[in-house]
């Protein structure tokens, strides 16, 4: 009924497999790089978050002090120097 060509082996079968398993080998490597560049990625964002959280910590300090310091600036002004008579 039907002829025997239907049921030999095709010869480029071998070939489309070992093209599709190197591919598959391509983007497995492919796939580990991004992985690991992800992972740089984030522990950079942390890096630059921690860094921006203590620049952030070391300015509200020396705006405190700088505070501190104008307030007894002006109550030095403000203070009336002794005057002795005499």
């Amino acid at each position: 009924m039907f002829p025997n060509q239907f049921f030999t082996a095709n010869p480029y079968t071998e070939t489309y497999a070992k093209l599709m398993r190197a591919q598959t080998a391509r983007l497995e490597n492919l796939n580990s790089q991004f992985s690991e560049l992800s992972t740089q990625q984030t522990k950079r964002a942390c890096e630059s978050i921690d860094e921006t959280a203590k620049l952030m910590k070391d300015s509200l300090q020396a705006w405190g002090e700088l505070g501190s310091a104008w307030q007894r600036f002006a109550l030095e002004l403000t203070r009336v120097p002794n005057i002795t008579e005499g």
